[in-house]
């Protein structure tokens, strides 16, 4: 016995109905939802090129300036930069499924780093809003000093106390 295929229900206007059927993916979701709505269908593609530079340019310059931080050396910038472009072509050729999965591997690896990193910093995190309080309590205006928090090594931008008071009594701050 053969049966007949469930029909979309009436509300759904023709693209739609055609993505219940032919369960497309990708591009051509988009594409479907700009043209369905006020957006001219030739915008499409110069939505979706702006879209996709702009991560790559954004995403590329998270990357770089995170190796330039971890790595003075040359060496390592030019690998970045290797990498960078071998996964971007490799992006624009490969299927989009096996994108996306590795997309979301590299996410959860990200995730698992970044958990990492806020276990390592919450002692030091913990005694800066240790003493936050402790200055809002007091009513100050709270202010962070290196020597202020126990652990705090090789800092760049905080400023020892007696420095920050010897700056205001000059009228530099």
């Amino acid at each position: 016995m053969n049966a007949a295929p469930i029909e979309p229900p009436a509300i759904c206007s023709k693209p739609n109905a055609l993505l219940i059927r032919e369960r497309i993916s990708g591009i051509l979701v988009m594409f479907i939802a700009t043209t369905n709505n006020a957006i001219p269908r030739y915008n499409t593609p110069r939505i979706v090129f702006l879209f996709a530079f702009g991560s790559l340019i954004g995403n590329y310059y998270y990357g770089e300036t995170n190796v330039r931080f971890l790595h003075k050396s040359k060496v390592w910038l030019i690998l970045y930069r290797i990498g960078a472009f071998a996964m971007i072509v490799f992006g624009s050729v490969a299927k989009v499924e096996l994108v996306w999965d590795l997309a979301d591997l590299f996410m959860g690896l990200m995730v698992i780093v970044n958990l990492i990193a806020v276990l390592l910093l919450s002692k030091v995190a913990f005694a800066a809003l240790s003493d936050y309080m402790k200055q809002k309590k007091a009513g100050q205006d709270p202010v962070f000093y290196k020597d202020s928090i126990k652990g705090l090594e090789n800092l760049e931008c905080w400023e020892h106390s007696q420095d920050a008071t010897t700056l205001k009594k000059e009228n530099i701050m």
